[in-house]
C-alpha cells in the first residue's frame, strides 16, 4: 500500500492505493482520497444508502462495487457520530468542513445520481420448483415467500418487544437503547444491540452397515420438496432440507420465530424427520456472536442445563449529564442450546442421534428481559425460558394463532395481480411485527429489527406508519399514540426550551407554557430530544417543527374512528390541545404589506406566519412558511377549537382566528412551466435555489391525508410542477401520495406509474424486504411500507376519514397498472363496527361484518342522490363504482 498525504488547512487529503487497482472495478482494494475533517454539504441529497465499515479502506471497498456509489461519508473512529456508518453517495457537490467525519472519494467530480439501479432479481411467482408441497397454497395466496435457498435481502422475525433480521448478528428489544441525548459521551442514543445466539445443524450421517453403505455407494443423491420461505400469514420464517439416498432418508425442517404471546421469546424448532432404515447422525453447532460494544453484558452461570446466560446493562443512559449517570437499562438473556458454552468461550457442539423411524424436535430458544419491566431481569429471562421450554411442544400453535387472530383484525387483498398481492401482505406483516399493543415504544423508520435511524421514532410514525395500522389493527394504533403519551414530559421539556441556544427555533416573542406540547424530532426511551451530535443539535432538530402537528393529526384521526370519549378526555385531547397551544404561541402575526404569495387569496389582513421552519423537504431550510408545516398547525389549532366541547373543556377565544389566518396561500404557477392557474409553491421564495430539488413528499400531500380544499386544476398543478422536481432517488413512500393525487383527480394514467413506483423495485424478492432508496438504503424499510398501504387503504379503496363520516370515491382496480380486478378491506374498523369493502371496474360492495352495540345503526348513502342503504351484517350493498358515496353513524 502507497500513501500521499496532503494537508490544506484543517482539511487532510490522503490517496491510497494498492497495486494497479482500478476504480469502478471490482478489485477489493479500489483507488481513493480520504478527505479529513469534511463532510458533503447537503448531505441526505446525494444519499444512496448506508452499510457498516471498519476503515476507510472497507467502506471503499464497498462503495467500489455499487454501481451508482462515487464517495462515501464515514462516521469512523473520530466522529462525534461513531456509529462506523458508511454513507454512500451518487454525487460530492461541494465539501464542507466538519471536524472528525471522513469523506472519501473514488470517482471525483462524477455525477451518477441519474444512473438507473440495476434491476431487481426476478420474482419467483410460480409457487412450483423444489417448493416443497404442503407451502404451495400459502404461496399461491401470497402470503409465503419463497426460495430455494437463502439470498438476498434476509426478512425479520419480530413481535413488538423483541426482533431481529434472520441469521444476523444481532437482537434488538424495543425501548433499549445506549448513548446519551445529547451526544456528549460518545455515539448519541441509538438502539442497542444484543449479541445474537444461534444452532446449526449439519446434514445428517448415517449409521449403517457395510450392506447399506454399498448401497448408498450406488444410488444416487436427490432431493425434493426443499427451500426456505418467509410466512407473514404465521409470522416464521422456514427451512427444509431432504436427503434420500437409499436406506439413509431425512428431512430435517427448521422455524424461526419470535413468539407472539410470550414477547421476551426467540424460538428455534428443529425437526429431524428419519424415514429410513439407519439411525441418523447430526452435529450441533452453537455460537454467540461477538460482544455489543452498546451493552456490558457478562456471561453467568446459567441457572438452566445447557444455556448461555448474561446479564448488564447501557454503557451509556439517554438521560446522563455525566458520564457513567443516569438511568441505565439493564439487560439479561438466557438461551437454550444443545451443549454448555464455557465461560470466555463463543462456541461448543454437540452430537445427537435420531433413530430409524422416528421424528425429534429439539427447540433452541433465546429469552430477553429488561428492566423496563422487570425489576430482575436475570430471573424474568430464566423463568420465560423455563416455562416455554416445558411447553415446548405447544409453542408453535399458540404463536400460530395469535397471529391468526391479528391478521382476523384488518386484512387486504387484490384479485389479479400477484407481485402486488406479495407486497401488500409483506407490508402488513413488517408493520406488524414491529409494534404490539401491550408495549407501547413506539415506530421507527428501521423497524424493531435494525439499528436504521438509530432506532428512534420520527414523523415517520403517525404520518406513514400509522394511518394503515388506525383502519386495520386499532390495538396497535393506539400502542403508537401511547408511545407519544407517555413521553409528553420530553415534549413539555422541549417546547420550554424552544428559543433557547442549541435547541429547537422559535421567536423572541414566543413563550412557554407548561401544557405546550412539541415534540421531539427524534425520539427513544425518554421521549427528550435526541436529535443531537457531539452535544450539538442538528437542523432537524432545530427547525422541523412539523412533527407536532402530525401527532396531534393522528389523535384527531383516531377519535374520529373510535368514537372513544373517555381517551379523547384521557389522552387525546391533552395532546391536540398541547400541541395547538405551542403553535398559537410559535406563531406571528403577518405583516400588513401583501405577500408575493397572496395574490390568489387576497390581502394578508389577519394571516399569521411560521417562519424559520423546515418542512417534509429537509433539503431546504429554514424557510418560512412551509405550507406542510401551516397546514398541521392549522389543522391542530381547529382540532382543539373542535374537540374542546365534547371533553368540557374550552382553548382562548382568539384559536379559530390563527387557525384560519394560516391558511395555506397559493401562488400563480412558474414561468415556463407549460402549466397555468396555481399551485402551492412549497414555502415563501420558493424555491431557495434555480434547479433545486424536493427531497419527499411536501407540498404534494396538502389534498391527502390532510383534506386542504383546492381545485382539482391546483392539485393536478401541484402533482405536475413537483413530480419532475423530486428526488428520483428518495424515499420510497413519496410515489405513494402523488398515487393518491393522480386517484383523486381521475388521472388514472398517471396514478398507474406512481402506484406501482410506491413499491416496485423497493419491495425485494425473493422474502419481499422493503428498502428506503432504489439502491438500498435503510433495511426493512417501515416507512415505506406504511407509504404503499395508505395508497391501498387510503388510495384504491377512494377512503377519506371526517368527522361524521368514511367517505369514498375509489378509482378502478385498472388505476393500479397491472393486472388488478378487483380491491378489497377486510376488517375495516370504524366506530367498532367491521366491515368489507370490495372494488371492482363498475362496483363498489360493503358487508357489515361485525356489528357493534345493538342500538347502532349505519347507513350507506349515495352522495349525489341522498339514497340511504342501511348495514346489516351479512347484508351486501352493491353501489356504481364512479358515484361518491359515504358510511355514517345513524345512532
Amino acid at each position: 500500500m502507497a500513501w500521499q498525504v496532503c494537508c490544506l488547512a484543517a482539511m487532510c487529503l490522503v490517496l491510497a492505493s494498492s497495486g494497479n487497482a482500478a476504480v469502478g472495478g471490482t478489485d477489493p482494494s479500489p483507488l481513493y482520497s480520504v478527505l479529513e475533517n469534511t463532510d458533503v454539504n447537503d448531505n441526505s441529497r446525494w444519499n444512496i444508502g448506508y452499510g457498516k465499515g471498519t476503515s476507510a479502506q472497507d467502506c471503499a471497498n464497498q462503495c467500489n462495487n455499487m454501481q451508482n456509489c462515487v464517495a462515501i461519508s464515514f462516521n469512523g473512529p473520530a466522529s462525534p457520530i461513531h456509529d462506523s456508518n458508511c454513507n454512500f453517495k451518487c454525487y460530492v457537490e461541494k465539501l464542507v468542513q466538519d471536524k472528525g467525519e471522513q469523506t472519501i472519494v473514488l470517482r471525483n467530480g462524477t455525477n451518477l445520481c441519474t444512473v438507473p439501479p440495476p434491476p431487481p432479481p426476478p420474482v419467483i411467482a410460480n409457487c412450483t420448483g423444489a417448493m416443497p408441497s404442503d407451502w404451495k397454497e400459502q404461496c399461491l395466496r401470497a402470503d409465503l415467500f419463497y426460495s430455494p435457498e437463502k439470498t438476498g435481502l434476509m426478512p425479520d422475525i419480530a413481535n413488538g418487544y423483541v426482533g431481529m433480521i434472520v441469521g444476523s448478528d444481532a437482537v434488538f428489544a424495543g425501548g433499549l437503547f445506549n448513548g446519551d441525548a445529547m451526544g456528549k459521551f460518545g455515539h448519541a442514543s441509538h438502539r442497542a444491540r444484543i449479541p445474537a445466539v444461534h444452532v446449526t445443524v449439519s446434514s445428517p450421517t448415517c449409521s449403517i452397515t457395510t450392506r447399506h453403505r454399498r448401497q448408498l455407494q450406488q444410488a444416487a443423491p436427490k432431493s425434493n420438496g426443499v427451500g426456505t420461505a418467509l410466512d407473514v400469514r404465521n409470522a416464521v420464517f422456514l427451512e427444509r432440507r431432504q436427503v434420500d439416498m437409499g436406506s439413509c432418508t431425512s428431512s430435517i425442517d427448521e422455524r424461526w420465530y419470535a413468539h407472539a404471546t410470550r414477547p421476551s421469546l426467540l424460538v428455534h424448532e428443529i425437526t429431524v424427520i428419519n424415514s429410513g432404515t439407519a439411525d441418523l447422525s447430526l452435529n450441533f453447532l452453537a455460537s454467540v456472536s461477538a460482544p455489543s460494544l452498546d451493552l456490558n453484558l457478562q456471561q453467568v452461570t446459567s441457572p438452566v442445563s445447557k444455556a448461555y446466560a448474561a446479564t448488564g446493562g447501557n454503557i451509556c443512559a439517554e438521560d446522563a449529564v455525566k458520564p457513567n449517570g443516569g438511568n441505565h437499562t439493564n439487560i439479561s438473556m438466557v438461551a437454550s442450546l444443545p451443549c454448555e458454552i464455557p465461560n470466555g468461550a463463543t462456541t461448543c457442539s454437540a452430537t445427537k442421534t435420531v433413530g430409524a423411524g422416528t421424528t425429534q424436535t429439539f427447540t433452541y430458544i433465546m429469552s430477553v428481559a429488561t428492566s423496563l419491566n422487570h425489576s430482575d431481569t436475570l430471573r424474568a429471562a430464566t423463568e420465560a425460558l423455563s416455562v416455554a421450554h416445558t411447553d415446548a411442544s405447544a409453542l408453535y400453535a399458540e404463536h400460530s394463532a395469535a397471529w391468526t387472530a391479528r391478521w382476523a383484525l384488518g386484512s387486504l387483498a387484490v384479485d389479479g395481480d400477484f407481485r402486488l398481492a406479495q407486497a401488500i401482505n409483506a407490508s402488513l406483516y413488517v408493520l406488524r411485527s414491529s409494534i404490539r399493543a401491550d408495549w407501547p415504544y413506539g415506530l421507527s423508520p428501521g423497524g424493531l429489527t435494525s439499528d436504521g435511524y438509530n432506532g428512534h421514532t420520527f414523523w415517520d410514525q403517525e404520518t406513514w406508519m400509522w394511518p394503515p395500522l388506525l383502519i386495520l389493527d386499532q390495538p396497535s394504533a393506539q400502542s403508537a399514540l401511547q408511545y407519544r403519551w407517555d413521553r409528553r414530559a420530553g415534549a413539555q421539556v422541549k417546547a420550554s426550551l424552544c428559543g433557547s441556544p442549541n435547541h429547537a427555533w422559535c421567536p423572541s416573542t414566543y413563550r412557554a407554557s407548561d401544557d405546550m406540547l412539541e415534540f421531539p424530532w427524534e425520539s427513544a426511551v425518554t421521549g427528550d430530544e435526541v436529535q443531537f451530535s457531539g452535544g450539538k443539535i442538528g437542523q432537524w432538530g432545530e427547525y422541523e417543527q412539523h412533527i407536532s402537528g402530525d401527532v396531534s393529526f393522528a389523535a384527531r384521526q383516531y377519535y374520529y374512528v373510535t368514537q372513544d370519549k373517555q381517551w379523547l378526555k384521557q389522552v387525546g385531547f391533552p395532546l391536540i390541545f398541547g400541541v395547538a397551544s405551542f403553535y398559537a404561541a410559535r406563531v406571528e402575526p403577518r405583516p400588513t404589506a401583501v405577500s408575493a404569495n397572496d395574490t390568489y387569496n387576497g390581502n394578508a389582513s389577519g394571516k399569521y406566519d411560521l417562519n424559520m421552519v423546515m418542512g417534509p423537504d429537509e433539503y431546504a431550510y429554514p424557510v418560512n412558511n412551509s405550507r406542510y408545516t401551516n397546514t398541521v398547525a392549522a389543522l391542530a389549532i381547529a382540532a382543539a377549537v373542535e374537540l374542546a366541547p365534547v371533553v368540557g373543556a374550552s382553548v382562548p377565544a382568539g384559536w379559530s382566528a390563527i387557525a384560519q389566518g394560516l391558511a395555506v396561500d397559493v401562488s400563480p404557477v412558474p414561468p415556463l412551466s407549460g402549466l397555468s392557474g396555481h399551485y402551492h409553491a412549497e414555502y415563501d421564495g420558493y424555491p431557495l435555489r434555480k434547479g433545486a430539488k424536493v427531497k419527499q413528499a411536501d407540498a404534494v400531500m396538502l389534498s391527502y391525508p390532510f383534506g386542504v380544499d383546492m381545485p382539482v386544476d391546483v392539485l393536478a398543478n401541484d402533482l405536475t410542477w413537483y413530480e419532475p422536481h423530486t428526488d428520483a432517488g428518495g424515499p420510497a413512500m413519496t410515489w405513494a401520495i402523488f398515487a393518491i393525487g393522480w386517484f383523486n383527480t381521475g388521472n388514472y394514467t398517471r396514478a398507474q406509474e406512481k402506484f406501482r413506483r410506491g413499491f416496485d423495485p423497493n419491495v425485494r424478492p425473493p422474502f419481499m424486504v422493503w428498502t428506503e432508496t432504489l439502491n438500498g438504503g435503510c433495511t426493512p424499510f417501515l416507512t415505506g411500507a406504511g407509504g404503499f398501504l395508505q395508497s391501498v387503504v387510503f388510495g384504491t379503496s377512494g377512503m377519506r376519514l371526517l368527522t361524521d363520516r368514511l367517505t369514498f370515491l375509489p378509482p378502478p382496480p385498472s388505476a393500479t397498472g397491472a393486472g388488478a380486478t378487483r380491491m378489497s378491506i377486510h376488517g375495516m374498523g370504524y366506530r367498532g363496527a367491521k366491515l368489507t369493502q370490495h372494488v371492482t371496474e363498475t362496483t363498489a360492495s360493503y358487508t357489515m361484518d361485525a356489528w357493534p352495540a345493538a342500538d347502532a345503526t349505519f347507513d350507506l348513502v349515495v352522495s349525489a342522490t341522498g339514497a340511504r342503504h342501511p348495514l346489516r351484517v351479512g347484508v351486501t350493498v352493491n353501489v356504481p363504482r364512479a358515484q361518491a358515496h359515504y358510511i355514517t353513524q345513524m345512532s
